[in-house]
Protein backbone atom coordinates (compact mmCIF):
# COMPACT_ATOMS: atom_id res chain seq x y z
CA UNK A 1 0.00 0.00 0.00
CA UNK A 2 1.38 3.40 -1.00
CA UNK A 3 0.14 6.80 0.14
CA UNK A 4 -0.50 9.30 -2.64
CA UNK A 5 -1.73 12.66 -1.39
CA UNK A 6 -4.98 12.11 0.53
CA UNK A 7 -5.62 8.73 -1.10
CA UNK A 8 -4.10 5.31 -0.66
CA UNK A 9 -3.03 3.19 -3.60
CA UNK A 10 -3.28 -0.55 -3.04
CA UNK A 11 -1.10 -2.82 -5.16
CA UNK A 12 -2.34 -6.37 -5.58
CA UNK A 13 -0.21 -9.43 -5.05
CA UNK A 14 1.33 -10.91 -8.18
CA UNK A 15 -0.69 -13.87 -9.42
CA UNK A 16 -4.03 -12.64 -8.07
CA UNK A 17 -6.82 -14.51 -9.82
CA UNK A 18 -9.77 -12.52 -8.54
CA UNK A 19 -10.62 -8.86 -9.02
CA UNK A 20 -9.86 -6.60 -6.08
CA UNK A 21 -12.73 -6.05 -3.69
CA UNK A 22 -13.84 -2.50 -4.23
CA UNK A 23 -14.49 -0.94 -0.83
CA UNK A 24 -15.88 2.44 0.19
CA UNK A 25 -14.53 5.22 -1.95
CA UNK A 26 -12.73 3.11 -4.55
CA UNK A 27 -12.33 2.82 -8.30
CA UNK A 28 -11.12 -0.49 -9.72
CA UNK A 29 -11.32 -2.50 -12.90
CA UNK A 30 -9.52 -4.56 -15.48
CA UNK A 31 -7.42 -3.52 -18.47
CA UNK A 32 -8.19 -6.18 -21.08
CA UNK A 33 -7.59 -7.31 -24.66
CA UNK A 34 -10.86 -6.34 -26.38
CA UNK A 35 -10.79 -9.08 -29.01
CA UNK A 36 -14.15 -8.20 -30.58
CA UNK A 37 -13.61 -4.41 -30.18
CA UNK A 38 -17.03 -3.87 -28.55
CA UNK A 39 -15.64 -1.83 -25.60
CA UNK A 40 -17.01 -4.38 -23.10
CA UNK A 41 -15.25 -7.10 -21.13
CA UNK A 42 -16.53 -10.44 -22.47
CA UNK A 43 -15.80 -14.05 -21.54
CA UNK A 44 -12.42 -15.14 -22.90
CA UNK A 45 -10.94 -11.63 -23.10
CA UNK A 46 -7.71 -11.75 -21.12
CA UNK A 47 -6.36 -9.07 -18.80
CA UNK A 48 -3.26 -7.10 -19.77
CA UNK A 49 -0.48 -7.15 -17.16
CA UNK A 50 1.96 -4.32 -16.56
CA UNK A 51 -0.17 -1.46 -17.95
CA UNK A 52 -0.07 1.95 -16.23
CA UNK A 53 -3.44 3.37 -15.15
CA UNK A 54 -3.68 6.96 -13.91
CA UNK A 55 -6.35 8.59 -11.76
CA UNK A 56 -6.79 12.35 -11.51
CA UNK A 57 -9.25 14.12 -9.26
CA UNK A 58 -11.08 16.92 -11.04
CA UNK A 59 -11.50 20.04 -8.93
CA UNK A 60 -14.29 22.51 -9.58
CA UNK A 61 -12.88 26.03 -9.50
CA UNK A 62 -14.78 29.29 -9.30
CA UNK A 63 -13.62 32.12 -11.55
CA UNK A 64 -14.93 35.63 -12.15
CA UNK A 65 -14.20 37.18 -15.55
CA UNK A 66 -15.16 40.38 -17.35
CA UNK A 67 -17.10 39.61 -20.54
CA UNK A 68 -19.61 41.65 -22.58
CA UNK A 69 -19.34 44.65 -20.23
CA UNK A 70 -20.27 42.66 -17.14
CA UNK A 71 -18.76 40.24 -14.66
CA UNK A 72 -19.50 36.58 -15.39
CA UNK A 73 -19.43 33.86 -12.79
CA UNK A 74 -17.69 30.88 -14.44
CA UNK A 75 -17.04 27.38 -13.15
CA UNK A 76 -14.43 25.11 -14.66
CA UNK A 77 -12.72 21.85 -13.82
CA UNK A 78 -9.00 21.47 -13.37
CA UNK A 79 -6.95 18.45 -12.46
CA UNK A 80 -5.38 18.10 -9.05
CA UNK A 81 -3.12 15.27 -7.90
CA UNK A 82 -2.65 12.37 -10.31
CA UNK A 83 -2.05 8.89 -8.92
CA UNK A 84 -0.90 5.88 -10.88
CA UNK A 85 -0.67 2.14 -10.53
CA UNK A 86 0.29 -0.84 -12.70
CA UNK A 87 -2.08 -3.68 -13.53
CA UNK A 88 -1.40 -7.04 -11.90
CA UNK A 89 -0.75 -10.34 -13.72
CA UNK A 90 -4.46 -10.58 -14.62
CA UNK A 91 -4.94 -6.96 -15.69
CA UNK A 92 -6.62 -5.72 -12.50
CA UNK A 93 -6.02 -2.33 -10.86
CA UNK A 94 -7.51 -0.54 -7.85
CA UNK A 95 -7.46 2.94 -6.31
CA UNK A 96 -8.79 2.71 -2.73
CA UNK A 97 -9.74 5.07 0.12
CA UNK A 98 -10.67 7.89 -2.24
CA UNK A 99 -12.56 10.96 -1.06
CA UNK A 100 -15.84 11.84 -2.76
CA UNK A 101 -15.45 13.73 -6.02
CA UNK A 102 -15.16 13.52 -9.76
CA UNK A 103 -12.24 11.57 -11.21
CA UNK A 104 -10.72 11.03 -14.64
CA UNK A 105 -9.12 7.67 -15.48
CA UNK A 106 -6.50 7.37 -18.21
CA UNK A 107 -4.04 4.70 -19.24
CA UNK A 108 -0.66 4.70 -20.94
CA UNK A 109 -1.47 2.82 -24.14
CA UNK A 110 1.34 0.44 -25.08
CA UNK A 111 3.03 0.51 -28.47
CA UNK A 112 0.98 -1.21 -31.24
CA UNK A 113 -2.20 -1.10 -29.13
CA UNK A 114 -5.29 1.09 -29.41
CA UNK A 115 -7.75 1.88 -26.61
CA UNK A 116 -11.30 0.79 -27.50
CA UNK A 117 -13.11 2.07 -24.38
CA UNK A 118 -14.10 5.73 -24.12
CA UNK A 119 -13.20 6.88 -20.62
CA UNK A 120 -15.59 9.48 -19.23
CA UNK A 121 -15.16 11.15 -15.87
CA UNK A 122 -16.44 9.14 -12.90
CA UNK A 123 -18.37 10.64 -9.97
CA UNK A 124 -17.60 8.89 -6.71
CA UNK A 125 -19.78 9.38 -3.61
CA UNK A 126 -18.04 9.10 -0.26
CA UNK A 127 -18.96 5.44 0.27
CA UNK A 128 -19.28 4.24 -3.30
CA UNK A 129 -17.26 1.83 -5.38
CA UNK A 130 -17.02 2.10 -9.16
CA UNK A 131 -15.73 -0.48 -11.62
CA UNK A 132 -14.16 0.87 -14.81
CA UNK A 133 -12.86 -1.73 -17.28
CA UNK A 134 -10.57 -0.50 -20.05
CA UNK A 135 -10.49 -2.32 -23.39
CA UNK A 136 -7.58 -2.29 -25.84
CA UNK A 137 -6.94 -3.98 -29.15
CA UNK A 138 -3.64 -4.91 -30.78
CA UNK A 139 -3.00 -2.93 -33.99
CA UNK A 140 -0.57 -5.21 -35.81
CA UNK A 141 0.27 -8.88 -36.11
CA UNK A 142 3.98 -9.40 -36.78
CA UNK A 143 5.06 -12.23 -39.06
CA UNK A 144 8.72 -12.74 -40.06
CA UNK A 145 9.46 -9.04 -40.59
CA UNK A 146 6.02 -8.33 -42.08
CA UNK A 147 2.98 -7.11 -40.20
CA UNK A 148 -0.72 -7.19 -40.88
CA UNK A 149 -2.52 -3.86 -40.58
CA UNK A 150 -6.13 -3.28 -39.56
CA UNK A 151 -7.15 -3.48 -43.25
CA UNK A 152 -5.96 -7.10 -43.31
CA UNK A 153 -3.10 -6.31 -45.71
CA UNK A 154 0.46 -7.42 -44.99
CA UNK A 155 3.11 -4.63 -44.85
CA UNK A 156 6.89 -4.87 -44.83
CA UNK A 157 7.59 -1.41 -43.40
CA UNK A 158 6.82 0.43 -40.19
CA UNK A 159 5.14 3.47 -41.71
CA UNK A 160 1.71 1.93 -42.32
CA UNK A 161 1.71 2.92 -45.99
CA UNK A 162 0.50 0.61 -48.73
CA UNK A 163 3.96 0.48 -50.34
CA UNK A 164 5.19 -3.09 -50.81
CA UNK A 165 1.98 -4.62 -49.46
CA UNK A 166 0.92 -8.20 -49.82
CA UNK A 167 -2.86 -8.55 -49.96
CA UNK A 168 -4.30 -11.68 -48.42
CA UNK A 169 -7.48 -12.30 -50.42
CA UNK A 170 -7.89 -15.90 -49.33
Amino acid sequence: TTTCGAAVLTVLAVGSTTPPVAGAGSISGKVFNDLNKNEKLNAGEMGLAGWTVRLSKLVRNHHWRWHNNRWNDDWYHSTSTTMMTTTDANGYYVFANLPAGTYKITEDVMSNWKQTTDLDSVYLASTSAKVVNIGNTHNKTHHQGWWRGSSGNWHNGDDGSDDNDWHDNG
